[in-house]
């Protein structure tokens, strides 16, 4: 990828609250909550916050994630739809399109990714109904919460081909 598309893709595409302020995200929430990111998923469950669907790859900050947040995450997708997909860094896979389609259709699943879910945030923006709303983590800051509307769909979207090769 090259470093001015990196650059861009490391801001944030939203509103950058603290862990506690994660219950701003339920505020007038009509759509589906997507939540990307293993402690996105856990700092949301601590303030029993409902995930209709959670992406997560086992690892923060290249390291792999602690058994207590393993347990977390275990139990916030436990009665969820899992779909495993593989999703090096850097890239998106069709794989990861297709899960992220499917868990969006059916309004609930668990994405385990074998890999890493830094991008499915914006395969997320692309693909999700407007008013969905899509929460990931910026390292060192807090949650990103993105409500999706028209403009946020399009941004992602050129953003997303240019991930592509496209």
């Amino acid at each position: 990828m090259k470093n001015e598309l990196r650059e861009i893709l490391a801001r944030p595409f939203g509103k950058v609250l603290s862990p506690q302020e994660s219950n701003k995200i339920i505020e007038g929430k009509k759509g589906i909550l997507i939540v990307v990111g293993d402690k996105s998923i856990c700092n949301l469950a601590k303030n029993s916050i409902a995930q209709d669907i959670c992406v997560y790859d086992t690892i923060c900050m290249r390291e792999k994630i602690s058994k207590k947040e393993l347990e977390c995450i275990n139990r916030v997708c436990a009665n969820k739809n899992k779909i495993k997909v593989k999703n090096p860094p850097s890239k998106v896979t069709p794989q990861l399109i297709d899960a992220l389609k499917t868990a969006i259709k059916n309004k609930e699943g668990a994405i385990e990714i074998n890999g890493e879910d830094d991008l499915a945030s914006l395969v997320a923006f692309c693909y999700s109904p407007i008013g969905t709303i899509v929460a990931y983590g910026q390292p060192n800051e807090g949650i990103v919460l993105v409500k999706i509307t028209k403009e946020k769909k399009e941004q992602a979207k050129i953003l997303l081909k240019k991930v592509l090769g496209k």
